[in-house]
């Protein structure tokens, strides 16, 4: 299963990755271009890419072993299911006066 070393290494690389990919997806925009923050779905995803990466990364083939083979598809079907269940985009903003 690895040493406690290899699991730091992991969390540091995890990490690394998925806030670099978060940061550089950036928080969502409406269509009216105002800012409507970070959406929960950008940051779980990140964090499931994160823990997909530094898995692989760390344990390399060792990966593939049942232990670790759980994890990493929970860590998959997990990013799949984010991608799935989170609107595409944010809802939009009707500002229009003469809306019903």
């Amino acid at each position: 299963m690895g040493s406690l070393h290899d699991w730091t290494r992991l969390a540091l690389q995890g990490a690394f990755f998925g806030m670099v990919m978060a940061l550089s997806t950036g928080p969502r925009k409406a269509p009216d271009g105002s800012k409507t923050g970070w959406s929960w779905a950008d940051v779980v995803s990140s964090a499931m890419a994160g823990l997909f990466f530094g898995i692989g990364v760390t344990f390399h083939s060792r990966a593939l072993h049942p232990p670790l083979v759980f994890i990493l598809l929970l860590a998959v079907g997990g990013a799949f299911a984010v991608a799935r269940l989170a609107p595409p985009k944010p809802p939009s903003i009707d500002k229009s006066p003469y809306r019903q």
